[in-house]
């Protein structure tokens, strides 16, 4: 043990000696080595929160739910799903894409507490009442209202598919009409759309057996043919890493050129930072004349320039971010 402990000593002492020495060449491979984990943790950092925000970050992302149906949802068939998902408490059903002709991508405001802002409106937003109650009214999009509803002015009723609706305003800024989530849980919206597209946001994290089960038993107690095809869950956090991992395809090649070229640098400067201290009577003889001491004294300077850069590139990111905040 005692043997070890001096073995270390001695080996940390000449190390620090022979950093002294090579100093210059050390501040080369630090320079290059900072170079490269700066790109490479740049590009990390851009695309990955990018991604997340886009996303509403990783707990919202992890408890934030694409509905894939397999074909055209109903009224009743959008019940059974928020009936399914109900122990896990909605907060929100961030996107909805419901068939109204001649719409095909209406929202809903789901929130009965919270009214969303229209900074660039039209006419008016939802009223509380109209939130809670689920009158018929809608918000047109202005593609929408260009395409299909010139005709009408705010205040007007207007036709969506067989059912009539209060045309309150007309958005700017939304790029699809929208209307009070709970208009469509009246009777009277029975066959008046359809559903292909549902993202919701949970409180809780969704157990997909559980989910399972449920379907199973709601189609056993109704008799009806079991269909687990109705719809897949997937987590909007799988979404992001996939968005994040094919940005990366379009890096790649750069990425991997860039990681050549520090390789072929690396190695060359270490081989010549090794015959320097080789040939140089002085230094040579720290390492007690053994090539192989003089190696491991090498791969040490190595390590720790490494470990230098790489905490350099981050912080010079950290100061990055500071400065533009």
């Amino acid at each position: 043990m005692a043997y070890n402990y001096n073995c270390l000593k001695r080996y940390i002492k000449l190390l620090r000696k022979y950093i002294r020495y090579d100093i210059r060449i050390l501040i080369y491979i630090l320079l290059l080595l900072t170079f490269v984990f700066f790109n490479i943790n740049y590009l990390l950092d851009k695309e990955i929160n990018k991604n997340l925000v886009a996303y509403g970050g990783i707990n919202e992302s992890m408890t934030t739910y694409n509905i894939e149906l397999d074909n055209d949802a109903s009224k009743n068939e959008l019940s059974i799903i928020l009936d399914l998902f109900d122990e896990f408490h909605i907060e929100n059903i961030k996107e909805i894409w419901l068939k109204f002709g001649p719409l095909s991508k209406v929202g809903v405001e789901y929130s009965t507490d919270s009214p969303v802002s229209y900074k660039n409106i039209k006419g008016r937003g939802f009223t509380r009442n109209e939130r809670n109650s689920g009158k018929k009214v809608i918000i047109l999009s202005n593609e929408d209202y260009l395409n299909y509803y010139s005709d009408y002015r705010t205040g007007a009723t207007i036709l969506l598919g067989d059912q009539h609706f209060k045309l309150i305003g007309i958005s700017y800024d939304s790029d699809q009409s929208i209307i009070p989530f709970k208009c469509l849980l009246g009777d009277h919206m029975q066959g008046a759309f359809d559903i292909n597209h549902l993202v919701i946001k949970t409180e809780r994290h969704i157990n997909k057996r559980a989910i399972r089960n449920k379907t199973k038993e709601y189609y056993n107690k109704s008799g009806k043919n079991n269909s687990e095809d109705l719809f897949k869950i997937k987590p909007l956090f799988w979404n992001a890493i996939e968005d994040i991992f094919n940005n990366f395809i379009d890096y790649f090649f750069s990425i991997i050129l860039l990681l050549l070229f520090c390789l072929l640098s690396l190695f060359q400067t270490c081989y010549i930072l090794y015959y320097k201290n080789q040939t140089h009577q002085s230094a040579f003889l720290y390492s007690g004349g053994s090539n192989e001491f003089l190696k491991h004294i090498l791969y040490g300077e190595i390590l720790i320039t490494i470990l230098v850069s790489f905490l350099l590139s981050h912080l010079i990111i950290l100061g990055e971010k500071i400065w533009i905040s």
